[in-house]
């Protein structure tokens, strides 16, 4: 049972890797109110992603996997 805040996953196209999608549920389970991730850019049919609460099956970051833009 994972004590994390799991997320809905909804339209997230990387939500099947990510332990808080993946992860099984606990009995007092909380989620995120909004699925966290946004869509950074779009070319063709290539997205790129932002989410900080990504969580890979090495617990690395998506900022890690997909380009981020820098905040201003």
């Amino acid at each position: 049972m994972a004590d994390i805040s799991k997320c809905k996953g909804t339209g997230c196209p990387v939500k099947k890797q990510c332990y808080r999608y993946t992860a099984k549920e606990s009995s007092l389970q909380s989620y995120f109110a909004n699925v966290p991730f946004y869509v950074n850019e779009t070319k063709g049919d290539k997205i790129k992603i932002d989410c900080g609460m990504y969580w890979g099956k090495n617990k690395e970051q998506i900022f890690s996997l997909f380009h981020k833009k820098p905040i201003n």
